[in-house]
């Protein structure tokens, strides 16, 4: 997962079509199911952090930061039209 003259990667793409596969319908179900919503609009919703987590398991050997922002990337190249909300690496210690 790597970026090459700042063009999107094959791990962005990879990590946009997440989106694709686990819709946000579907999240967001298993999310009420698990009573694991957040109570707060926080910077990373529930959604995005169970995104996050099957993305740490398919590129494990990479760091929690690099992961997180080729999640963002990839979401942002899912969602077509740049509408996720933008968020810092930094909030998710």
């Amino acid at each position: 997962m790597s970026d090459v003259g700042g063009a999107q990667t094959s791990g962005t793409v990879s990590i946009g079509l997440l989106a694709q596969v686990f819709p946000a319908a579907v999240v967001d179900a298993a999310i009420g199911r698990a009573d694991a919503k957040e109570l707060r609009n926080r910077a990373l919703p529930a959604r995005l952090m169970v995104y996050f987590v099957i993305a740490m398991w398919l590129w494990s050997t990479s760091g929690y930061v690099r992961v997180l922002r080729q999640l963002l990337a990839g979401l942002r190249w899912a969602a077509g039209n740049g509408s996720l909300r933008p968020v810092r690496v930094l909030a998710i210690w």
